[in-house]
């Protein structure tokens, strides 16, 4: 689940390569240099780390496990009763 978010904030997706390149300003030569960082990444074992599964799987839940990452959610559950 998403965060509650004001909706003022938040706008259709559109191709998220072309934002996210255009947010950081990179040019076809800074391309270059990312992708070459990339092909140096290590890969990271996650299953190693209990936090990594403990918040995967608490996020599966719905309603979300922690309520307070949910304001709003939690706010009208507790109008309604429930």
């Amino acid at each position: 689940m998403i965060r509650t978010l004001p909706a003022a904030i938040v706008s259709a997706v559109r191709s998220i390569e072309s934002v996210g390149l255009a947010a950081v300003g990179l040019k076809c030569d800074d391309l270059v240099s990312v992708k070459e960082i990339a092909a140096r990444m290590t890969y990271v074992e996650l299953s190693a780390d209990n936090s990594f599964y403990e918040a995967f799987t608490s996020a599966l839940f719905l309603p979300h496990t922690d309520l307070s990452k949910f304001p709003s959610v939690a706010e009208t559950l507790e109008e309604k009763g429930t």
